[in-house]
């Protein structure tokens, strides 16, 4: 039963949730935009790690059992390979990782374009510094912390662009359909779809740095009740909670604005024949002040 816990279910679920993201032996199913070599590269060899670190697990626990020496010694070589391979993988992936941060839906901003050209360098800085700060924490004692919070780390920064990416693609299905007409409309309109996005974004970076820093064991409540130095990471990290809200309630505001002109923006041939009455004035005022709105926000 603990060989099915911990290393059976995993691989299953891992392969799963690649099989879904990256469909290597079927692209034309495939969620996120890459080649097929990526595809079956990265999935084959993640769904291998997820077998070695279970088998790892396992063993550990089978020679504690025994009342033997050596599973110390399992758990740091087990983790060493596995920091040095998805190094490797995230090193020879580049390329692919870089497009399916991308995206295949043409609305390439500098942004993402610059997040997507960094990532796998961040991701592979990100990897060391996990693999010496939990070496730290493990050899130390000082913090609550165990392989299996480390192994949950890891995942949450390998699987961060896969999630971005499939986020982008609901993203689309959940903005609703033009109604309006004209380039004002459209413009209103691809900006409301970037706003989705960018709201789904930054919730879910949140709650991946929330997790990460929860397996560290790091809580704010815990930190305003320490030392100095603790207090003042938890007022930085209270003042950049505000900072995410009030960007939060500033898309929000933006967002209704932008859904406002593409479905209130009329066009030409409407308000020649309202003659700037009725319906035709409103719609024409209401595009007017909408703007003036969004440029006062900014």
């Amino acid at each position: 039963a603990q060989f099915i816990l911990v290393v059976i279910v995993p691989v299953r679920i891992v392969a799963s949730f690649l099989r879904l993201t990256l469909a290597p032996n079927r692209p034309s199913i495939r969620l996120v935009s890459t080649d097929d070599w990526t595809a079956r590269f990265i999935s084959r060899n993640l769904t291998l790690i997820a077998g070695f670190v279970g088998a790892a697990m396992f063993l550990a626990e089978v020679i504690n059992d025994a009342g033997t020496s050596g599973s110390g010694y399992l758990r740091f070589w087990a983790g060493f390979v596995v920091y040095v391979s998805l190094i490797a993988i995230t090193t020879r992936a580049r390329k692919g990782l870089t497009a399916i941060i991308k995206g295949d839906d043409g609305e390439l901003t500098n942004g993402l374009e610059f997040m997507a050209a960094w990532w796998p360098a961040i991701s592979i800085v990100a990897i060391v510094i996990q693999y010496f700060a939990s070496q730290i924490a493990l050899s130390s004692g000082a913090f609550d912390f165990s392989p299996a919070k480390g192994v949950s780390i890891l995942a949450i920064i390998v699987l961060a662009p896969f999630l971005d990416t499939m986020w982008r693609g609901i993203a689309k299905h959940l903005v609703p359909p033009m109604q309006g007409d004209g380039p004002v409309a459209e413009a209103a309109h691809l900006m409301t779809r970037q706003s989705y996005v960018r709201v789904g974004r930054v919730v879910l970076f949140a709650v991946l740095i929330l997790a990460a820093l929860r397996l560290w064991g790091v809580k704010l409540q815990n930190l305003a009740a320490a030392g100095v130095g603790a207090k003042l990471a938890a007022d930085l990290m209270s003042g950049l909670i505000v900072i995410v809200i009030g960007y939060l309630v500033w898309e929000i505001v933006n967002l209704w604005i932008n859904r406002r002109l593409a479905a209130d923006m009329p066009d030409s041939g409407e308000a020649a024949v309202a003659g700037g009455e009725g319906g035709g004035a409103g719609k024409t005022r209401m595009a007017t002040v909408l703007p003036l709105m969004q440029i006062s926000a900014q």
